[in-house]
């Protein structure tokens, strides 16, 4: 558990010249290289699939984390542990898709409606109508799941 935090948290040194040459190119990365940011993104699905406390307190800080000093870590870190979040099956999920609504990012917020129209209950519906009710509308009528690509 405690590995994976550090691979997310990792400045590999030894990807330095793989940045320098894409940055010779007309393309300008805002991570090292295409294996170190697959790894992050792998390894934060993996905290979200332990789901332990201690995995959640991991994807909790990542997310509370400025922007300005998550981005450096991996573009997406952020996004990509609010998605973890949302997928981790507890007792809590719904504080935690809840509390996801109000988060100031929108990248964030996205994941925790997509949830709640993926994965409705009472309290998810209702935090959805008072967080983003122009979203609620998607809602499924018979309260049961909808399958992908069908609407309600």
């Amino acid at each position: 558990m405690p590995a994976l935090v550090r691979v997310i948290r990792r400045d590999d040194p030894l990807l330095e010249p793989v940045a320098t040459k894409r940055a010779e190119m007309a393309y300008q990365p805002r991570y090292k290289s295409w294996w170190d940011s697959r790894l992050k993104m792998e390894a934060t699905k993996a905290l979200g699939a332990i789901g332990t406390e201690e995995a959640r307190r991991a994807l909790e800080a990542f997310l509370a984390l400025p922007q300005a000093e998550a981005q450096p870590m991996w573009f997406f870190l952020q996004r990509d542990a609010a998605e973890a979040l949302c997928a981790v099956q507890a007792e809590d999920s719904d504080r935690i898709v809840t509390a996801l609504l109000a988060h100031p990012q929108m990248a964030i917020r996205r994941y925790a409606i997509l949830t709640c129209l993926r994965s409705p209950n009472a309290a998810r519906a209702a935090a959805l109508r008072a967080k983003a009710p122009w979203a609620a509308q998607w809602l499924p009528r018979s309260g049961r799941p909808t399958p992908r690509g069908t609407r309600p």
